[in-house]
Parts: C-alpha cells; structure tokens; sequence
C-alpha cells in the first residue's frame, strides 16, 4: 500500500485573512505545495496583489481570490455556493480570518 500524501499536496487550500500577516504568510508558503489555493480577505486589492505575486511564482498554481466579509452571514453564505460550484470540495481550511480575544476560554463565551 503506497504511503498517504497529506491533503495539502496537490490539493484545495483555503485561507481566510490572506491579505496581510500570518495569512499572508501562510498563503506564501502553502502555494509551492497546493494546485489550487483560494484566498479570502475584505480587501480586494491585496488579494489581486497576492494573486499575481504567487501566479508569477508558481505558474502551475491556480490562484483564486475572494472578496469577502466574513462576519456577513450572507456573504459567507455566497462565497460558499460559488466555491463549492468550482472547486467541488476544499482539501484544507486555514481559517485565519477574525479577532482574537484575551483571557481564560472559559470565561470567553
């Protein structure tokens, strides 16, 4: 039986917050390995720079991305619908998108 490839290689990855920080980051060096990386941020206009940087980098990789407001239930629900019309299933989730709060999770909710 030959060895399992993580899902990573040669698969979907979508990354929530990929127009800057740790997002941005992850999306960079995620692309080597994913043939299709869809990235996910409020702004459009650092998501196209994102696009044509990892596009040049990677001419195999397919780049795709996705405007969207994530704390808009609506939007979300949008972004679904056509990702799931595309690409049929995403292989790995980067759900980095959000705030962050300080303190015991506990005591979070």
């Amino acid at each position: 039986m030959a060895p399992l490839r993580p899902p990573i290689d040669g698969g979907t990855v979508l990354i929530t917050g990929a127009s800057s920080g740790i997002g941005l980051e992850l999306a960079r060096e995620l692309a080597p390995r994913a043939r299709s990386l869809i990235v996910v941020a409020r702004r459009v206009e650092r998501l196209e720079e994102l696009k044509d940087e990892l596009s040049a980098g990677h001419p195999g990789l397919v780049v795709r991305p996705e405007p969207c407001n994530l704390s808009d239930p609506d939007a979300v629900d949008a972004l679904s619908e056509r990702l799931l019309d595309d690409f049929g299933a995403v292989d790995i989730l980067v759900n980095n998108a959000g705030a962050g709060f300080k303190g015991l999770y506990e005591k979070s909710a």
